[in-house]
Order: C-alpha cells, then structure tokens, then sequence
C-alpha cells in the first residue's frame, strides 16, 4: 500500500520545523550544528515529496525519499557521537538504526531491489 504524498509533506513540514528549531533554540557551532541541519533537510526534502513540484519530477520522488531517509540516519549517529561523554553502546545501538535507515535510503535512491516500491508516483 503506497503512502499518500500528503503525509510525506507533514512528517516533512514536522522534521523541518524541528531541526530550525534547534537550530535557533539552542544555536550550535561547528559540528554540533550539523545534527539539527541534517534533521531540516531530510525535512525538506519529504516536503518536496509531498507538494507537486518539478524537482520531484524530475529528479524522482524516491531518491528524494532515500535522501531524507540517509539524512535520518545521520542525524541517529551524529546524536550519539556529540553526546557528552560519548557512550559506546549507544553509539553501537544508534549507528545499528541509523545505518538501517540509511541503507532503506540507499534502497530507495536505486529505485526499490529490496523494498517493493513503486517509482512512479508516490
């Protein structure tokens, strides 16, 4: 059963709204930003997915879907790599779900091998 888009665009507008949240709330430096950025774009890039415009045509709603979904992950790992003090476990634990959501990601960018999905519309 195939997501609507509409629902891309609101988890998007949520992810996105959050990651500038931080940012602004809290406004890290240097590599702690990079967090709160990664969230804001896997946020947009769920928002292009869910709006009809022409980047989603041309480029393809599911690379734009596995790019946020790497972004994700990202955000997973680098959460648990900027933690003060950095705790092994959950970097294991957080690279283990993270690097899961990137390889769905991945999956998604060549176009659905493991995942059946549909390429043409979302």
């Amino acid at each position: 059963m195939q997501w609507p888009a509409r629902w891309f665009a609101v988890v998007g507008g949520v992810l996105a709204v959050a990651g500038v949240g931080l940012l602004v709330a809290f406004t890290p430096s240097g590599i702690a930003a990079l967090q709160p950025l990664a969230l804001a774009l896997a946020g947009v890039l769920m928002v292009l997915v869910g709006v009809p415009n022409p980047v989603r045509d041309a480029v393809g709603w599911h690379r734009l879907v596995g790019l946020a979904d790497i972004a994700l992950g990202a955000t997973l790992v680098l959460g648990s790599l900027l933690s003060d003090p950095v705790n092994l476990w959950y970097v294991a634990i957080s690279a283990i779900g993270g690097g899961s959501l990137a390889l769905i990601g991945f999956d998604y960018i060549r176009g659905g091998h493991w995942f059946d999905i549909s390429t043409d519309a979302p």
